[in-house]
């Protein structure tokens, strides 16, 4: 730039190379220091990594008006917002990990889900596990709904849950999984148990929750529920799908329903 007078445009397009020529009683140091905000011996740093200046207020301080330009002084919007942008997204991000990680349970009573359930069976049959298939229902459970209505009802199947879950050995394998409405599955692994120890073990669980009734406390009201269940036992055969094993489990839990309810009934070879 060639040496002379400075208009107001050079000093709003070309702010980081000029020369003032001394003027009598004007500390030109100190008159630098004021107008970029760097130290005599300093480059000036102007970078979009740092705040973005402000060329519409610049030029309406120098020209002592306003001319048109964009909003933000050139800086695309993108700049901007990079940063609020960025946290919008990470936030969107964390939700959809939550969701994902919520895949494969059931809401209400916390137990995995049928879908987990199938694909449970499927990894079984690919690794040909031997395992046990418990399916067990809630006897008369409609009636139940009917009676002390649907929230009651709902607190039921959460704790069934709770206590289905106490009798299984999850850190060995074993899993419970809510099949649909009042019925359940519980995956036992094998690990070469005999039939009636497993057998023996249902049946304890059975008893379990017979032996006491539910205490339901819905909106203030406390009630007092009895809840049998009924359950069909299955043993894996050698060569049998998931789906093999599901229809032969739950066409024993239909007849220890027919038979009267509130019994273990072990599958045949149907």
């Amino acid at each position: 730039m060639a040496d002379g007078p400075i208009t107001p445009e050079q000093i709003v397009t070309k702010p980081l190379v000029f020369k003032v020529a001394p003027v009598e009683g004007v500390d030109i140091k100190k008159l630098r220091e004021d107008v970029l905000g760097n130290k005599p011996n300093e480059k000036p740093s102007l970078t979009p990594a740092e705040s973005p200046p402000d060329v519409n207020q610049i030029r309406k301080d120098v020209l002592g008006g306003e001319e048109k330009g964009t909003s933000n002084g050139g800086w695309e919007e993108g700049q901007l917002n990079a940063v609020p942008a960025n946290e919008e997204l990470a936030k969107r991000n964390k939700v959809i990990e939550e969701q994902q990680k919520q895949i494969g349970i059931d809401p209400l009573t916390g137990a995995k889900n049928r879908a987990e359930f199938i694909s449970t069976l499927s990894t079984m049959e690919e690794e040909n596990r031997m395992v046990f298939l418990a399916m067990c229902d809630i006897d008369n459970f409609k009636e139940k709904n009917d009676k002390y209505g649907h929230l009651a009802g709902d607190e039921v199947l959460k704790i069934l849950t709770q206590r289905l879950k106490s009798h299984i050995s999850q850190n060995k394998g074993d899993d419970i999984f809510r099949f649909g409405g009042e019925e359940f599955a519980i995956v036992i692994q094998s690990y070469g148990q005999p039939e009636q120890d497993v057998a023996q073990r249902v049946e304890e669980l059975r008893k379990d929750i017979a032996k006491d009734n539910f205490m339901i406390d819905v909106n203030g009201e406390k009630m007092n529920i009895p809840v049998t269940i009924s359950i069909g036992l299955a043993n894996k055969r050698s060569g049998e799908t998931g789906g093999q094993l599901t229809a032969r489990a739950d066409r024993a839990l239909y007849d220890a329903k027919e038979s009267g309810r509130n019994k273990v009934v072990l599958a045949k070879t149907y």
